[in-house]
């Protein structure tokens, strides 16, 4: 009993040690990830304002927008 006991919790030891992920990769993820999401978000407001906001400039649609000088 005592020789399976040892050769699992050497096995779950095995396991964990190579699912383990450094910073760096999962630095890249959550950028990646946050990017798709504001990507996404500006898609989501550039239809529903009418306006594409990378370019500054409106898009044609229900409004009609007029640049003010501040």
């Amino acid at each position: 009993m005592e020789v399976q006991e040892v050769e699992c919790r050497r096995r779950l030891k095995m396991t964990k040690s190579r699912e383990t992920v450094n910073e760096a990769e999962l630095e890249i993820f959550f950028q990646a990830a946050e990017k798709d999401l504001r990507n996404n978000k500006m898609l989501e407001c550039s239809w529903k304002y009418n306006f594409d906001f990378e370019k500054d400039e409106p898009l044609g649609g229900r409004y009609d927008w007029v640049k003010l000088n501040p």
